[in-house]
């Protein structure tokens, strides 16, 4: 929140004009747990740490300036749904499998339909537990 103290990695490498922020940590203590975890890492047999960042790393404190916000509600995930069906064809191509996918309206409204989609799949790889329940939402 608003005030707060944080304290941001960076990684410096010679001849690279700008530092590569790393991450925010609320403590000092984390924010070298995070440098020594970079130091550590190989990547290829190398360190990583040597061949990206050979100045090392820098820890700045920094003071928060803005307040967190909740988002605001739904989420656009929640917006938007998916019916599923299997449709009956021939045994030796597998099912058939519809999806038609919706966009949430309020109540009074029908659902917007946007989007219709059919894919032939074997038998074995259906992801619905059973033909007998062919919707599913998201």
């Amino acid at each position: 929140m608003r005030g707060d103290i944080t304290y941001h990695v960076y990684g410096v490498h010679a001849g690279r004009g700008e530092d590569t922020y790393l991450g925010a940590f609320r403590t000092v203590c984390d924010a070298e747990a995070e440098v020594k975890r970079l130091k550590a890492l190989e990547m290829k047999g190398r360190n990583w740490a040597d061949q990206h960042h050979n100045k090392g790393f820098v820890i700045r404190k920094v003071v928060v300036e803005t307040d967190f916000e909740v988002p605001s509600r739904p989420a656009p995930r929640d917006k938007y749904f998916v019916k599923t069906s299997v449709k009956p064809s021939d045994p030796k191509h597998g099912k058939r499998r519809s999806s038609t996918y919706f966009a949430d309206t309020p109540v009074s409204e029908k659902p917007r339909r946007f989007a219709d989609m059919s894919a032939t799949t074997p038998c074995s790889t259906l992801s619905s537990p059973s033909d007998k329940e062919p919707v599913s939402w998201l």
